[in-house]
């Protein structure tokens, strides 16, 4: 089974007796089958059942006792219920002799393009204990070593007002309470300098480690997946960073030196991965918690696809713009809406829901954002 991040399962009906409270909710259980696939920010609901190879993608809602037949593909919320995308998906080519032959058929299976070889080689990958021996080796060995990056800039911070403290009580004759205000004063832009000495470690680190993040698709337990898993790993060093200066142009300048194509008076509160994917046009605003990474997970294959935001278009937040989707100029997504894999959102229009279908503006046309010719700050 493949999770992807920010999944909640509940297992009890009774809202009081899931929180704690005195409600007495009859518990009833989930049951994920093998080569399920719950991806980012879904919710899982009681009694749900997500049979084997079923993909429930991002932002799905699984309503209390749903079942998700095989290989099938839902995703969103409609009505407190999902959508189902695909009945069987072309995975379930895979595995032949019909339902319930599962993973064993793989090995009589002969893969027909190079996306099934790739699903074929991860799947054998996944049932070796070498290779997750491997796989998890890596990702610990990278966790371990990165993790301790925050609180080593904390530590040279206060070693460097330290020594300046010293250095001024010792040298200058200045009064105790004067240096110790000196020394309190300068802390914040010394913690500054060495968190921007830090990104500036992880930018180099991703040009020397990854390059530029590029269109395609990887299996699991291949050499991009290690690499990817190692980025990510690096990059939460810098979380806290770029949460402080989201919003500002700081972290516009300090996204395009990742690789990211962002234009001139853009907004951004979102969080991006595959920076080299991404572009942001002219007077964009993106929201916070917005989902911009340019990467799926699908049936153990990562596949990366360019995301646009076009100019003046407008994503508000909670909202995710999938792989490969579009915001033409000027259009607006509404909060907590997910526009799906390579769709585009016209120009001039508002889309709204999981997944995103266009809001009516009034006697079926496009909304009016036109708007005078703003000269740029310089962003």
């Amino acid at each position: 089974v493949v999770f992807g991040s920010n999944v909640f399962i509940e297992t009890t009906s009774d809202v009081n007796a899931a929180q704690g409270g005195l409600g007495g909710g009859k518990r009833k259980p989930v049951t994920i089958a093998s080569g399920a696939n719950v991806l980012d920010h879904c919710t899982i609901m009681p009694g749900v059942t997500v049979m084997e190879g079923a993909v429930l993608g991002s932002s799905t809602l699984a309503a209390e006792q749903s079942v998700y037949p095989q290989f099938s593909v839902s995703t969103g919320n409609v009505a407190g219920r999902s959508v189902l995308l695909q009945h069987r998906s072309a995975v379930a080519a895979m595995f032949s002799g019909g339902a319930g032959a599962g993973h064993e058929a793989i090995g009589t299976f002969v893969p027909r393009t190079e996306e099934q070889r790739m699903m074929v080689v991860a799947k054998a990958r996944h049932d070796s204990f070498l290779w997750w021996l491997i796989f998890n080796f890596v990702d610990v060995v990278a966790v371990v070593a990165v993790l301790p990056l925050p609180q080593v800039v904390s530590v040279m911070s206060v070693a460097a007002d330290y020594v300046i403290y010293a250095r001024a009580t010792a040298d200058s004759g200045l009064s105790h309470g004067y240096v110790v205000a000196l020394a309190v004063a300068l802390y914040p832009f010394l913690m500054l300098s060495l968190s921007l000495a830090e990104v500036a470690l992880v930018c180099a680190f991703k040009w020397a480690f990854i390059g530029r993040y590029k269109e395609g698709a990887y299996p699991f337990y291949g050499a991009y997946h290690f690499k990817w898993i190692v980025m990510m790993a690096v990059m939460e060093t810098s979380d806290a960073l770029f949460e402080i200066l989201n919003g500002s142009v700081f972290a516009i300048w300090l996204y395009r030196a990742f690789g990211a194509k962002i234009g001139t008076n853009a907004c951004l509160l979102g969080f991006p991965l595959e920076f080299d994917l991404l572009t942001i046009g002219d007077r964009s605003t993106v929201g916070l918690d917005c989902d911009l990474t340019c990467h799926t997970v699908e049936q153990m294959v990562i596949k990366l696809a360019p995301t646009v935001v076009g100019a003046g278009a407008t994503i508000r937040n909670g909202s995710v713009l999938m792989p490969g989707g579009e915001m033409e100029p000027w259009s607006m997504l509404l909060d907590q809406s997910q526009v799906l894999k390579g769709e585009t959102v016209p120009a001039g229009e508002v889309w709204a829901g999981l997944p995103a279908q266009p809001v009516d503006a009034g006697g079926g046309g496009r909304w009016d954002w036109s708007v005078g010719d703003d000269k740029d700050s310089g962003a």
